[in-house]
Formats: C-alpha cells, sequence, structure tokens
C-alpha cells in the first residue's frame, strides 16, 4: 500500500516552497489510503485531482460540509488554478461552522492534486463551553468556600472578642470578679484577652489595697478624733473640777493625740508622693554624711540607746537627702522602740560590686517568721513588736521601702525572735560624689580601715519625723 511520503529535501541551490505536500505518482490508487490514514474523529478528508474531481473522501457527518456545491467548485477552482500554497476556509452552514485546509499535492512543481480537510468549529466551541462551564463552577466554589472560611474566621475572632466586651461591661457595672478565661497563645486576640485579665488583676488589687488604706487610715485617725473629742467633752463638762493639774493633763493628752495625728498625716502625704511618681531631687551626695545625721537625731530622740555608726568611706551615691535621711532615721526609730533600753543599734555601711549596702542591726524582740512577708505593708503591725501603744502608724517601713526602690534601690528584713532584727538597704554607688550648692558635704576620706564610732547618748529631744 502506497503512503503519502514528506517531500524529498530540495538539491542544493533550489528552494521549497511551503504549505505543500509532494504527490504520489498514482494519486487516484493512493487517495483511498490517504483518506483512511488521516480522517479521525470530527476530521473529514478528500483527495481531489489536477480538475478539482474528488478521488477519495470520508468520513461524511449529517452536519458537515459536503463533497460536492459551492465549497467543491470553489476547492476545483482553487486546484485548477495551480495555487500552491496552503488554503484555510471557514464554512457555514445552518448546522455549524466547520474550518476547511486545502494543501497542494505537487509533482515536478505542478500541482497534481490537493488534500481537503475539514474540522468542525463545535469541537472547539465544546470545549470552550466546557472550559467556561468549569470555570464558572470553580469560580463559584472558591466564593463559596471564601465566604464560609471568611465566616468562621469572622466567627473565630468575633467571639472573644465579644467576651471581652461582655466581661468590660460586667466589671465597668462593678463586678471586678468576671475575667474573660482564654487561653494565651492561640492568637493576638487571645494574647489580648490574657493581658486583658492580668489588668483587671492589678486593678482589682490596687483597688483592694486602696480600699484597705482608706479604711486603715480612717481607722488610725479616729482613734485621735475619738480621744480629743472625749477630752474636750470631759472639760466642757468640768471634769477638771477648775483643777490647774487635771486641766493641764487633759491638755497635755489632747496635745498628744494631735501629734499623732500630725505624723500620721505627715506619714500619707509622703507615700502619697512617693506613689505619684515626683521627680526626686536628685543630687550627688555622700551616704555616710546622711547616716551620721540620722543618727545624731535618732541618738537625741532615744537617749538610752547607744548608737553606733560603721561606714567605709563616704559612700558616694545620687538621690534625695531629705527622703534618704528620713529612710534611716525610721529604721533608726523602729530598732530603739522595740528593743530594751541600753541595747545597742548598729549601723554599717559598705561598697559591694557597684553596690551600697547598709545594715541597721538592733538587739531588741525581733518579728515572727510568719510577719516577716508582710512587715513593708502599709499599717500593718507584727504583735507584739509593732503595737499602737510605741506611738507608731504603721507606715514607717512601707515609706522605707516605697523611698528606697525610688532610688532603684532594695530593702530586706531579717529577724529572729528574741535576738534582734536587721534591716539590709542597698543603693546604687555613684563614680564619685562631688555634691555643692547647699548639698550635703562629703566625709573626709578614711583611714585604711573603717570608720568606727559610737555616737553617747544625748540630751533628749523630740521624736524625728517618720
Amino acid at each position: 500500500m502506497q503512503r503519502l511520503a514528506p517531500q524529498p529535501p530540495s538539491e542544493p541551490g533550489t528552494r521549497r516552497r511551503p504549505g505543500v505536500l509532494p504527490a504520489p505518482d498514482d494519486l487516484r490508487s493512493v487517495a483511498p489510503d490517504l483518506v483512511r490514514d488521516l480522517q479521525a474523529r470530527d476530521i473529514a478528508v478528500w483527495v481531489l485531482d489536477a480538475d478539482g474531481r474528488v478521488l477519495a473522501h470520508g468520513p461524511s457527518t449529517p452536519d458537515g460540509p459536503r463533497p460536492e456545491g459551492r465549497l467543491m467548485g470553489t476547492l476545483r477552482t482553487r486546484v485548477a488554478s495551480r495555487v500552491s500554497g496552503t488554503l484555510v476556509y471557514r464554512v457555514a452552514n445552518d448546522r455549524g461552522s466547520w474550518q476547511v485546509v486545502v494543501v497542494p499535492l505537487v509533482r515536478d512543481d505542478q500541482v497534481a492534486g490537493a488534500l481537503v480537510l475539514a474540522s468542525p468549529f463545535s469541537t472547539a466551541e465544546l470545549l470552550l463551553d466546557r472550559l467556561r462551564f468549569w470555570l464558572l463552577v470553580g469560580a463559584l466554589a472558591v466564593v463559596l468556600l471564601g465566604t464560609v472560611f471568611g465566616l468562621v474566621l469572622a466567627r473565630a475572632l468575633a467571639t472573644p472578642l465579644e467576651r471581652m466586651a461582655q466581661t468590660a461591661a460586667q466589671i465597668a457595672a462593678g463586678d471586678l470578679d468576671r475575667r474573660v478565661g482564654l487561653p494565651p497563645g492561640r492568637n493576638e486576640v487571645y494574647a489580648t484577652a490574657s493581658a486583658f485579665d492580668r489588668m483587671v488583676d492589678r486593678l482589682q488589687a490596687l483597688l483592694a489595697a486602696q480600699r484597705r488604706f482608706v479604711a486603715d487610715a480612717s481607722h488610725e485617725l479616729k482613734t485621735p478624733l475619738t480621744a480629743i473629742g472625749g477630752m474636750v467633752e470631759m472639760l466642757r463638762l468640768g471634769a477638771d473640777r477648775a483643777d490647774p493639774n487635771a486641766r493641764q493633763r487633759m491638755l497635755a493628752a489632747v496635745e498628744r493625740e494631735v501629734d499623732r495625728m500630725g505624723r500620721l498625716v505627715r506619714d500619707l502625704l509622703t507615700l502619697s508622693r512617693i506613689d505619684e511618681s515626683f521627680a526626686l531631687d536628685r543630687r550627688p551626695l555622700a551616704l555616710a554624711e546622711i547616716l551620721r545625721q540620722a543618727v545624731n537625731m535618732a541618738s537625741q530622740a532615744h537617749p538610752d540607746h547607744p548608737f553606733e555608726l560603721d561606714v567605709a568611706g563616704p559612700l558616694p551615691t545620687a538621690g534625695d537627702p531629705d527622703l534618704l535621711e528620713r529612710v534611716f532615721l525610721n529604721l533608726l526609730d523602729n530598732a530603739a522602740k522595740y528593743s530594751d533600753p541600753g541595747l545597742p543599734v548598729q549601723v554599717r555601711g559598705r561598697p559591694e560590686a557597684g553596690r551600697l549596702v547598709v545594715t541597721v542591726q538592733d538587739h531588741g524582740q525581733g518579728i515572727p517568721a510568719a510577719d516577716l512577708p508582710h512587715i513593708f505593708d502599709r499599717f500593718y503591725r507584727a504583735d507584739p513588736s509593732r503595737t499602737r501603744q510605741t506611738g507608731g502608724s504603721g507606715l514607717g517601713l512601707a515609706i522605707v521601702r516605697a523611698a528606697v526602690e525610688r532610688h532603684a534601690g532594695t530593702v530586706s528584713i531579717a529577724s529572729q525572735v528574741g535576738q534582734g532584727t536587721t534591716v539590709t538597704v542597698e543603693l546604687p554607688a555613684a563614680p564619685a560624689a562631688a555634691p555643692s550648692n547647699g548639698a550635703v558635704e562629703r566625709l573626709p576620706d578614711p583611714p585604711p580601715a573603717s570608720r568606727s564610732e559610737t555616737l553617747a547618748p544625748k540630751v533628749a529631744g523630740g521624736a524625728p519625723p517618720r
């Protein structure tokens, strides 16, 4: 069986014409084989001779172009006119449109026939319709999935936000025990909810501390006010019986209560000033001189106690000298009040690893271990060593801690019942202390060993400010 072979390569120096095929010698006998080899689904094939006559064709579809009529007349004309280039037609009828390709068959540079192939556009259109359908289905599916995912995501984000809003509304209504209760770490919303709960915890603790503070302050003020009111009422009713000594005793009691209220108000104002984060009057100073002044004032207030001062150098630092003096006056006052007369109070100061360490040690009653974690709380008194009979307001150590922390320092306490108490204050050291313009003067440089001195009791004076 003869097959249509490709056109042999042109000889050197000749040019091959594009869009043509070599014609077999016996085109009529080969035509059926060409049709059988080239036809396929939705493809019709015709083989024409040089006069445009149909030598073979197939398959013939009901709605496709026929090998006769105006189309074949046009093809015959093209073939008979010896047109050697490939021709492409679009043929339309009432049953559809077809694409027709005419490839000339050339022998010895002469058109010996033509190979005609026709394919309906309906196949491509069907493919495009299906592609369009599936694109539309895919687009709708993507939109649907995106909508569902968006709703799920929005719900997942909105649920904790709604829960936070409800919790915030309940807290605003006064229920401070409410919490969002979401686990942290899942996303930013959950992390925000966790931070919100921590903020409410701190707010609740601060409000509780404020209520305790107001209640304690009211109680502390109520006691002297009641005593003053009672004394005034007794004087008004003539309880002194015109006795000058009795009147003086009553007036002295009123004066003591007024002084007690004054100390309490001063302590409250000091704590309020520290809590408001006021700007410290920081200046270079010698902490050793602050300790010397505090010891001098404490020895005047407590002449029945010897105070021992042992400092290694000037101890340069920076801070508010008045506030630091108040810190050590409170510590010395407590040490003297809660130890028996005649027992010494020892104050030592040393520089250690860029810090200044000051210890105030007494040999008094000591503090029970259960009370040590609360000893710096406001209005806290440990029994029996912290009682109202000593005249304290319960704010002295609270002022100490607040003031030391404002100076970027730390304060700690160690105590054993019956053996005494030691309070340790650590403050940052300065490279050098050069106070001027009214600042505290520096101590002279100490001898090679530490400087130690004992201040003997002096004339009794008023109690130092707490």
